[in-house]
């Protein structure tokens, strides 16, 4: 669950990041604007906890649940906002990503394709 509220946190720090420095706001308000970022990127991974409560599928890798939580990051808030999908608001951002999640939880260990060690 960490893993996942990571990848996703970390597209929305880095667009946070990218916002230039201006002077109507304080290095105060930039900092709880971040932190408060990472609190709404945190409420959709509550998805995930109850798809791993009824799924009881094995659970993925460590790895592997970042690069979903990055994947899923960058299509709610990149992609979706880009192609205008999203209302300004962006209140549908968080339902899907919890949706997402929700999906991930129910991932059978075999998209781990690549971790798969070669038998010799």
């Amino acid at each position: 669950m960490i893993y996942l509220f990571l990848g996703n946190a970390l597209v929305g720090i880095l667009i946070l990041l990218s916002i230039p420095l201006e002077k109507e706001f304080t290095i105060g308000q930039y900092a709880f604007l971040i932190s408060f970022s990472i609190f709404l990127d945190l409420l959709p991974t509550i998805g995930y906890f109850l798809g791993r409560f009824l799924s009881k599928s094995q659970k993925l890798h460590w790895s592997t649940l970042l690069f979903l939580g990055v994947i899923v990051g960058l299509f709610t808030q990149v992609l979706l906002p880009k192609l205008g999908l999203v209302g300004n608001e962006g209140e549908l951002m968080g339902f899907i990503s919890g949706i997402l999640f929700f999906i991930i939880a129910f991932a059978p260990p075999q998209i781990q394709f690549w971790r798969v060690k070669p038998t010799t």
